[in-house]
């Protein structure tokens, strides 16, 4: 072999010893990480992560982040409470239920007003369907005229 020939042989085996020798370097440090610091190898006890553990509760509706601090809360907009104690029988009978069951018959003609809605709605979405279909094959169309 001529020197040109040696020297690009020696490079070529440098540089796939280096190849190997870093293969070999990720492989140990991989190996490393998921083997260090385990109770037994098919154990989920890493002391590596920290962990905090909290024994205060949050309230209902608070989302708290890890220093305690809320994040969202929930705020009730509406107390609604009745005595029934301060209300006569009577009037309790005549104009409360009364209003209760027109308040009852109003929300059953408004549900049926949105059944039909959505109803309108799905025969919408039907229309845009084949909308949709007719520009895919107008797009189509104009493919094959262009071509």
């Amino acid at each position: 072999m001529s020197k040109n020939k040696d020297f690009l042989f020696y490079r070529a085996y440098i540089i796939y010893f280096s190849f190997v020798m870093l293969m070999i370097l990720v492989l140990w440090m991989t190996l490393s990480i998921q083997l260090s610091d385990r109770n037994s190898l098919f154990g989920a006890g890493d002391d590596r992560i920290p962990k905090k553990t909290i024994s205060e509760e949050a309230e209902y509706g608070d989302i708290l982040d890890k220093d305690l601090n809320p994040l969202v809360t929930t705020i009730s907009y509406y107390d609604i409470a009745m005595d029934p104690s301060v209300v006569d029988q009577k009037v309790f009978d005549t104009e409360i239920i009364t209003k209760l069951f027109k308040l009852s018959d109003e929300l059953f003609e408004l549900s049926g007003k949105l059944f039909g809605l959505s109803g309108k709605l799905f025969e919408l979405s039907d229309e845009l369907f084949e909308l949709f279909e007719l520009s895919g094959k107008l797009f189509e169309l104009s493919g094959k005229l262009f071509e």
